[in-house]
């Protein structure tokens, strides 16, 4: 045998021994990710389950398809998802780095998306830890507007915690040199171009003295006829706008609901408006309907609106 027989006889039979090798992991049922880590194969899987459960119970929530109490059981189970994906993903790190196995674009892939859908959860835990633990602000505290939603809620007085006063030192009464309705006509316009929605207003009756007259000739909007309240396992309050509100002069008040961006809570909003000697006087109130801590949203919409108001009013006294 020569050289160069012998070299293709070697060649020859390395070929057919790697086609021999690949027929045998092949007829053995190893497909081509024998050698990948089984906790990489199944993070990746794991992670878009994790965090398509999440979305989905958002979503179901936020258009009503499911009450709370479900949609919450919803998130907890992507939450164990996205975190039985991430340590798998650790798991895969291991083995890749210990076995020399494959696997390790698809276990950062699993853990980039884990993270994604814990993330939220993360900043919920943050802001319980971080942010006073109140479901509601007002600008006064010792005199908060109350509401309608306050009855068929069955919230009290005793919600407006004093820890709001450390936390929101800012949240006090604001004084306009405006009369008051005026005032009150800028923080209704102010209020639907925050997103509110207004489900009830008394606006403020206007006095007026007749020119030739002392008597003083009283100009009175007309009340609105009570309206049934919904409460929250569906039954229906009557309520008298009458004797829940004075029978007021110069005061006007108007409520509105506001839903939270993503998951669709629904928060209540007041806003009372009062004469002063030197114009008018808003006070603001929203609260929560569920739980008892809203994690800062109810201060940040009420900073928003204050400030959408006072841009309003500067205007206004501008022109």
């Amino acid at each position: 045998m020569t050289a160069v027989d012998f070299e293709y006889h070697s060649f020859g039979k390395a070929g057919s021994g790697y086609q021999g090798a690949s027929f045998a992991r092949l007829s053995s049922g190893q497909g081509p990710d024998a050698d990948v880590s089984r906790s990489a194969i199944w993070a990746r899987k794991f992670a878009p389950l994790g965090f398509a459960t999440v979305v989905l119970g958002a979503l179901l929530h936020r258009f009503g398809f499911i009450p709370v109490d479900e949609m919450l059981s919803v998130l907890g189970a992507g939450a164990f998802l996205a975190l039985l994906s991430v340590g798998m993903c650790l798991n895969a790190f291991i083995d890749i780095w210990q076995l020399g196995l494959r696997g390790f674009f698809r276990a950062a892939s699993a853990l980039v998306i884990s993270l994604v859908t814990l993330a939220p959860f993360v900043l919920v835990v943050l802001a319980l830890l971080y942010l006073p633990k109140v479901n509601g602000v007002t600008t006064n505290a010792l005199d908060p507007p109350l509401m309608l939603a306050d009855i068929a809620f069955g919230r009290v007085d005793g919600q407006v915690l004093e820890v709001q006063k450390a936390a929101y030192p800012a949240l006090r009464t604001q004084e306009f040199p405006l009369p008051t309705p005026q005032t009150y006509d800028l923080a209704r316009s102010a209020a639907q171009r925050s997103g509110l929605t207004i489900t009830f207003e008394l606006p403020p009756i206007v006095v007026t003295k007749a020119a030739d007259f002392e008597e003083q000739s009283i100009v009175s909007v007309a009340r609105p006829k009570p309206k049934p309240v919904v409460l929250a396992d569906g039954s229906v309050m009557q309520r008298t706008v009458a004797k829940f509100y004075t029978e007021a002069s110069a005061e006007g008040v108007f409520e509105a609901v506001a839903k939270t961006p993503v998951l669709g809570f629904i928060d209540d909003f007041v806003v009372r408006v009062r004469a002063t000697d030197t114009g008018s006087s808003v006070d603001v109130r929203s609260a929560s309907r569920i739980g008892n801590h809203d994690l800062g949203t109810n201060a940040r919409r009420v900073q928003a609106f204050l400030r959408e108001l006072d841009l309003s009013v500067k205007a206004t006294t501008v022109q």
